[in-house]
């Protein structure tokens, strides 16, 4: 993989995008499947939904953030995904040492 010299921000960016996709994924996980859902088997309540849109609006907005970057248009033609590869490499190892570092939740 060729190395690129992606600014602290554009790594926390990345990082705040992944938090909010892990976010997304956290509330969907919690509600009804789908299947059962369609079904009329299970609802989701106003707050479910409120919750889910907000948090899927911030993911949006935060990933449009990240590609609007300017250091992007300084990437070679052709290296594009390399570098979207390098980025998301290092913000997962950021957001590993942030989350190793976290204290323990009380109560455990």
């Amino acid at each position: 993989m060729a190395e690129f010299d992606a600014p602290d921000r554009v790594v926390a960016a990345m990082v705040a995008f992944l938090d909010a996709g892990a976010e997304v994924a956290r509330l969907a996980a919690a509600h009804p499947p789908p299947t059962e859902i369609a079904a009329g088997k299970a609802t989701l309540t106003e707050d479910q939904r409120a919750q889910w849109r907000a948090a899927f609006a911030e993911e949006r907005r935060l990933g449009e953030a990240l590609r609007n970057d300017p250091w992007w248009a300084e990437v070679p033609p052709g290296q594009r995904l390399a570098a979207e590869a390098h980025v998301r490499g290092l913000a997962k190892t950021a957001r590993s040492q942030r989350d190793a570092q976290a204290p323990e939740p009380q109560g455990r």
